[in-house]
């Protein structure tokens, strides 16, 4: 497993870093926030990763620090909430504030994420 990557920031995409470690550009998906909190490329950049393998792909998500990381994990456990939808959840919501909201009981505030249903958020909560 790959637990950090520490290189180059060489490209950003919405949704995608690539850092260069020794000549290998690695592609993560991530957030929001982590893009905005890894600056411009050629920034000397470390991430927290996760790799998904999957029967049809093999994928890494990195994050700025391991609070959003740990949250990723944690949310792709919920029955019906995938990484996509992780993502997506942890670019609208810091991990702090997502914390706030299920210690709330805020349903209705989950389901403004892009792609989180009404039964998506009651299960995240129920989590």
């Amino acid at each position: 497993m790959i637990y950090s990557l520490h290189g180059i920031l060489s490209e950003k995409e919405p949704n995608l870093a690539v850092i260069e470690c020794a000549g290998v550009g690695y592609a993560c998906r991530t957030t929001n926030t982590t893009l905005s909190q890894l600056g411009e490329i050629g920034n000397d950049v470390r991430v927290y990763t996760h790799m998904s393998v999957r029967e049809d792909a093999v994928e890494l998500f990195g994050f700025a620090d391991k609070n959003e990381l740990n949250c990723f994990q944690m949310l792709i456990t919920v029955s019906g909430v995938g990484p996509k939808a992780a993502l997506s959840i942890l670019s609208d919501l810091t991990p702090n504030k997502f914390a706030l909201l299920v210690a709330s009981g805020d349903s209705a505030a989950l389901t403004k994420v892009k792609g989180i249903g009404k039964k998506s958020a009651e299960r995240i909560l129920a989590f």
